[in-house]
């Protein structure tokens, strides 16, 4: 076997692999700012997102540890509290589908939330925390008018170049006029 099949061969194995494994890597938590245990339960937490009453809502993503399969059937409270502040624990309101489970909490930005997640279902029971940031406010940017045509120096660039290749064709045209090619007429 030659080197190029080998390499070739190589190739091709490699791409059978990295295809046939992708579907098994499909749920492994990319994107989740945490990922724990909580008893036989694995937890994936998101980063929030704006709402529009101003909270943000989180999700949590659970797995049972053992197979890696969605763990359905489980009662979730979740509860948070300032980053390194004392004070009560402020519970979440949550809605489960499946095993996804969304809380809204008030935006703590510039600050974060030390998050309790307690977990009750067929695998038993579960408790996992973990520190989840708040999200910058949106600033709009500042609104920036243009003046001219926009075409910037592409424009002039490209008015150059016809010039340029209508002269060389008229010159051309011009020194063929003047000096036929003695075989044209054969």
């Amino acid at each position: 076997m030659t080197v190029a099949r080998r390499v070739c061969a190589a190739a091709v194995a490699c791409l059978a692999v990295a295809v046939v494994a992708a579907p098994a890597l499909a749920h492994n938590g990319v994107g989740a700012a945490f990922k724990g245990p909580a008893g036989r339960y694995t937890v994936y937490a998101y980063d929030g997102y704006p709402l529009p009453d101003g909270q943000l809502e989180y999700r949590v993503v659970l797995l049972d540890t053992a197979s890696g399969e969605p763990a359905s059937n489980v009662t979730p409270v979740v509860s948070a509290r300032p980053l390194n502040a004392a004070g009560p624990a402020r519970t979440a309101h949550v809605t489960v589908m499946a095993n996804v489970v969304l809380y809204d909490l008030p935006n703590p930005y510039p600050r974060d939330w030390t998050v309790t997640v307690a977990l009750t279902g067929p695998l038993g029971r579960g408790r996992t925390h973990f520190a989840m940031h708040g999200r910058a406010p949106y600033v709009a940017p500042a609104v920036h008018a243009e003046t001219g045509s926009g075409g910037g120096p592409w424009l002039l660039i490209g008015v150059g170049a016809g010039v340029c290749m209508a002269g060389a064709a008229v010159t051309a045209w011009l020194l063929r006029r003047r000096h036929p090619d003695p075989g044209l007429g054969r």
